[in-house]
Formats: C-alpha cells, sequence, structure tokens
C-alpha cells in the first residue's frame, strides 16, 4: 500500500485529492484518503472526479461548508408578562405578537405556565396565526428585551390582555396546542409548563410578514375559573 494524489478536474493545478493505493485482485485501486481545497467558496461544488476504480465517478460535494453555531446570530428579542390576570371567561387572546413594518419576524419560543386560585382547570394552549390584526380589548405592551445590547430596538411588539381580550382577526391557523393542568395558586403542586420552540430542526419557525400579520396564544375557549395567574414569555428573531 503507498499514497497517491490524483488531480481535479477541469483543474491542471491546485486542488488534489490525496489517496491511498492498493493492489486487490492484480488491479491497483485508489481510495480518496482527504481533500486539500484551495481557494474554495463555501457552499461552492467541485466537478466530478473520475476515480481509477473501474471508471466510478465520484461526486465531492461543499469541501467548504460554512457553518453557524448553536448560539444563533439573528437579533433576537424576548417579552414576558407575569401574573397576568384576565377574567375568567376570557380565553381569547391573552399575548399577541404583532409582526414588523420594516422587518421579517420569526417566532422562536412560547413558555406558559399557570395557576387557579380555587379550583384546578385543564386549559388548552393555542399558538394561532392571524392574518389581520386584533381589534379591542384592554391591553398593555410587553417589553421587547434585545439579547444583544448591539442589536436595533425590536421592531416587532408584543402585548398582554386583561377583562375580556380582543376580538382576534383573521385566523390563518393553529401551529401549535398542548394541554396543561394549572393547580390551585398557593397549593404545593408539580406545576405544568408549557413549551413551544420553532426553528430548531430543519423546519422553518412561523413567520410574520407585516404589521397586520400577528400570532395570538390564546386557551381555545376554555372557561379559567376563578382569578387564573398566568406567566407567558414570548421569543423571536427579526431580520
Amino acid at each position: 500500500m503507498s499514497v497517491a494524489v490524483f488531480q481535479l478536474p477541469p483543474n491542471s493545478s491546485g486542488s488534489q485529492v490525496n489517496g491511498v493505493t492498493a493492489v486487490i485482485g492484480g488491479a491497483t485501486v485508489v481510495t480518496p484518503a482527504g481533500v486539500i481545497a484551495d481557494g474554495i467558496a463555501p457552499g461552492s461544488n467541485i466537478a466530478s472526479v473520475n476515480s481509477p476504480i473501474s471508471g466510478v465517478a465520484v461526486r465531492l460535494f461543499e469541501l467548504a461548508v460554512s457553518s453557524a453555531p448553536v448560539d444563533g446570530q439573528k437579533a433576537t428579542y424576548s417579552a414576558a408578562v407575569t401574573g397576568l390576570l384576565p377574567t375568567a371567561a376570557a380565553s381569547t387572546g391573552l399575548v399577541i405578537l404583532t409582526g414588523s413594518a420594516t422587518k421579517t419576524v420569526r417566532l422562536t419560543h412560547v413558555l406558559i405556565s399557570a395557576s387557579i386560585a380555587t379550583t384546578a382547570v385543564y386549559i388548552d394552549w393555542q399558538v394561532a396565526k392571524y392574518s389581520a390584526a386584533a381589534t379591542g380589548g384592554t391591553s398593555t405592551a410587553m417589553t421587547a428585551v434585545p439579547y444583544d445590547s448591539n442589536s436595533a430596538a425590536a421592531t416587532a411588539s408584543a402585548a398582554s390582555y386583561t377583562g375580556a381580550g380582543p376580538t382576534l382577526g383573521t385566523l390563518v391557523g393553529v401551529i401549535a396546542n398542548a394541554k396543561m393542568i394549572a393547580p390551585v395558586t398557593a397549593t404545593p403542586a408539580i406545576s405544568n409548563i408549557i413549551e413551544f420552540n420553532f426553528g430548531n430542526r430543519p423546519a422553518g419557525a412561523p413567520v410574520l410578514r407585516g404589521i397586520a400579520q400577528q400570532i395570538a396564544i390564546t386557551a381555545n375557549s376554555v372557561t379559567f375559573g376563578t382569578a387564573p395567574n398566568i406567566d407567558i414569555t414570548l421569543e423571536w428573531t427579526e431580520e
């Protein structure tokens, strides 16, 4: 067995493939052992290489790969409400994220926890997208906190609603839902936490384009019971 180098077509010099030669059944076989890439931009493809193994075409893809760390590089923001107190029957939009007039907004994370004053209750939490903005209701702006102090101020906006809640706009569809049992407030219990994560797989995250598009956190018409106490956190990116 010995070391060999063969040239990558269509170049006459420069990019080469290191190989190891061995005699198998009387034939000399070269097996690629490594790649030397000279000046290949990230995302580039290299032409097929004809190896000496019975004319088999070996395809080499993207020798220089651009990679992103787990810690993303997009401008990221979070907004949270603690101790939200909607009315007992209010299960319309409790928190609404409104898109931006200048940026593309992607929802990446939703975190929800809740308790009830007297009797535990099952809540069907939903993350739903709307193509028209909600109207009415008593809202409080949620502070959008940038993860990086170098990021510009958020252009998307988040708001929480008390009382009967707003009238929601045109429903595009429910993106995700999950059931929770909300325990009695001030009673020792294992508190359920509902968490939705988007964009951390090959699938994309829900996108808002323009200020008419919204994503609402709702309770799917469930009656909360007496004095619900709810915490909700949203996370999104802008680009």
